[in-house]
């Protein structure tokens, strides 16, 4: 887990959940896939790897559908959830929990953090 504390924990939570909100309002899917993606990373530091893996895909499958992808450094820190998640679940149940989360439409991922947040 990369989160120091608490603290750390709720504040990161806020914020995506205010950019969520924000980019959702505006219809912005690159912001939405960005916020799907911080949330991925709070699963992961949470231990839900199950939830990481689903909108780590969904947010994938956002990007796709715009022909998007995160800029350099925010691939970076999410590559290292992402290897925290794939390696304690192992590279076949990430890969079903992630293809699964590729599924998602945005408004049902969207719906999908708030009620599990």
């Amino acid at each position: 887990m990369f989160i120091q504390s608490l603290e750390a924990y709720s504040a990161a939570r806020l914020y995506a959940l205010e950019s969520l909100k924000i980019n959702e309002e505006f219809d912005d899917k690159t912001g939405v896939g960005d916020a799907l993606n911080l949330f991925a990373a709070l699963a992961v530091a949470a231990g839900d790897l199950e939830k990481a893996g689903r909108l780590f895909g969904a947010a994938q499958t956002i990007y796709d559908s715009i022909g998007c992808k995160p800029e350099k450094i925010d691939q970076e820190f999410l590559d290292r959830y992402i290897k925290e998640a794939r390696e304690t679940m192992g590279d076949e149940a990430f890969e079903a929990v992630f293809r699964e989360g590729k599924s998602i439409r945005m408004k049902d991922a969207i719906a999908f953090v708030r009620e599990t947040d």
